[in-house]
């Protein structure tokens, strides 16, 4: 792809870009009001707010990360275990079963139900530019504006036909990254020969466009190296100036493949060992070597980042986040109850995934291991999380009415995609198991975590379309759309006393605890689009 200076291709990109300006400049005094400062918060924001490292792991559960200790076999990842020494593991935090839906949680602070993205990006299911983004607000921050830039997997968006494939490239430019540079969706060839994209704003409205052609070198190591490149160029060309970097790795997701073995420890040697790539995944003998190979590969290049790429200065001033986008590949745990219940589905296996934090703004755990926290946590809550970190109130900076309409879904809903224009968040700050309990008003313990997968058509076996909800106490309710019936099939679980969900409570005479259990968590889910909170901001969205 030549390098293209997308002007027209969209007068629709154009409309978006002078309406991201219109609104800059006719929020900005309500923005300001969201600013914190020591009287209104009792926290006391630094003079910069910190730049965030936002790394998110492609198909990697908390059983494949070693400081976790859940695996019976997990990958070697010393760099991501010396991030949670320095900082925060969260023990229970519930992405959604797909990669494309738990990136949209994260980018919008909203339940899948409310913004549409319920699966895997596909035509009419994936982030409309009506939705307001970590990337967006924090551009626009009133005392430090943001640089932003995504790498790596972007995999939010769909969209057919040549005419609009400008339209389609400048998705992350849309959603509010001033730059990008990665793989529009998965990778499909090769980590070894994979589409380069790369996507500039070059001001007034216009992008540039560029690349397109297949990058021979090692996918995981190169987009290590243009994160580390923007980084160093933004911190030369604005050096007041915080960032906000989406590294979005596309490991370990197929193609299986053995990395160089210059980047992990995995015996690869053996001859029956192929990394072939099949579907179902139902050779786990030959895939998990490769698989944590993979992982380990991602590790060490999220060390080199970390310990050679960046300067300490600039460490200093950064609040690393690590987190994976659903649970691991099924059929990597052959020893375990859970080898079949990842990535696609809604059993912990597949909603559980690693979230830790470190670095500035967060309190050190001060020993070799990470202070631990057994909270409730969703994927929505980054959202507020990051706003917060960077000294912003969300309820104050969150614009309260979406851009457009969009209709809804086709086929089932879980429960019916919104479509009005008031604007609702799930998000929940994570700042006070960061800071020793300080928060900036939205800061409540979750009484409930909740994950979804919903799209349109008909029955898939491999993608069930279900909703569940727990609540701190363990207990676990999940729904599974009955194509045949209409209705919901129900399982109950006590995670306390049985983590790999083998006995269904409804399927036997249940305890009077038991039974309060599944009705206060059967009302919570029936009433899911009750909950979230609304923004208090006048801010015009148009």
């Amino acid at each position: 792809m030549r390098s293209t200076l997308i002007e027209p291709v969209s007068l629709r990109i154009q409309r978006h870009a002078r309406r991201r300006l219109l609104w800059l400049v006719a929020t900005i005094a309500a923005f300001g009001c969201g600013v914190t400062t020591e009287d209104s918060t009792g926290i006391k924001p630094a003079a910069r707010p910190p730049n965030i490292l936002l790394i998110i792991a492609d198909d990697v559960g908390v059983d494949q990360i070693g400081v976790y200790g859940e695996g019976t076999n997990p990958a070697t990842t010393p760099n991501i275990d010396a991030i949670a020494r320095r900082g925060v593991l969260f023990r229970n935090t519930w992405s959604n079963p797909v990669c494309s839906s738990t990136r949209a949680t994260i980018l919008t602070g909203r339940y899948g139900f409310r913004t549409g993205v319920g699966f895997v990006a596909r035509v009419g299911e994936d982030l409309k530019d009506r939705e307001h983004t970590l990337p967006e607000i924090l551009a626009r921050h009133p005392a430090n504006r943001y640089g932003t830039a995504a790498f790596g997997k972007w995999h939010l968006n769909a969209g057919h036909g040549i005419e609009i494939r400008e339209q389609v490239l400048a998705a992350p430019y849309r959603a509010g990254f001033s730059f990008f540079r990665g793989t529009y969706k998965n990778i499909n060839r090769s980590y070894f020969g994979w589409q380069d994209i790369i996507l500039q704003d070059r001001g007034n409205g216009q992008i540039e466009l560029s690349g397109g052609g297949f990058n021979p070198e090692y996918n995981t190591s190169e987009i290590v190296n243009h994160t580390a490149s923007w980084i160093h160029e933004f911190e030369k060309n604005r050096p007041d100036d915080p960032w906000f970097v989406w590294l979005a790795f596309n490991a370990a997701h197929q193609p299986f493949h053995k990395p160089p073995a210059t980047l992990h420890t995995v015996d690869l040697s053996d001859p029956s060992i192929t990394c072939k790539n099949p579907k179902p995944f139902r050779t786990p003998e030959t895939l998990g070597p490769c698989y944590r190979a993979m992982i380990e590969a991602m590790d060490t290049e999220i060390g080199r980042l970390l310990n050679d790429e960046l300067s300490k200065e600039t460490l200093e001033r950064t609040t690393i986040i690590f987190v994976g986008d659903n649970g691991s590949v099924k059929g990597v745990a052959p020893d375990s109850a859970k080898a079949f219940r990842q990535k696609g589905s809604t059993y912990e296996g597949g909603i559980n995934v690693p979230l830790v934090i470190a670095g500035a703004g967060v309190e050190a755990s001060g020993s070799q291991m990470p202070r631990e926290r057994s909270a409730l946590v969703n994927t929505t809550d980054l959202f507020s999380t990051v706003l917060e970190l960077a000294g912003l109130d969300p309820k104050a900076v969150v614009p309260s009415t979406l851009r457009a309409s969009r209709a809804e879904l086709k086929g089932v809903k879980l429960p019916s995609v919104q479509t009005q224009t008031e604007v609702v968040v799930d998000s929940v700050s994570l700042l006070p198991q960061l800071r020793g309990g300080q928060s900036l008003g939205n800061g409540a313990t979750r009484s409930f975590a909740y994950a979804e997968l919903f799209r349109s058509g008909g029955p898939d076996p491999m993608w069930p379309v279900s909703k569940v909800v727990r609540d701190p106490q363990g207990f676990k309710l999940m729904q599974f759309y009955q194509y045949e019936t209409q209705q919901w099939r129900e399982e109950l679980y006590n995670l306390n006393t049985d983590p790999n969900e083998t006995t269904n409570l409804l399927n036997s005479e249940t305890a009077s605890d038991t039974a309060r259990a599944y009705q206060r968590l059967h009302r919570q889910l029936n009433a899911i689009e009750s909950t979230g909170w609304r923004p208090r901001a006048s801010a015009a969205a148009q």
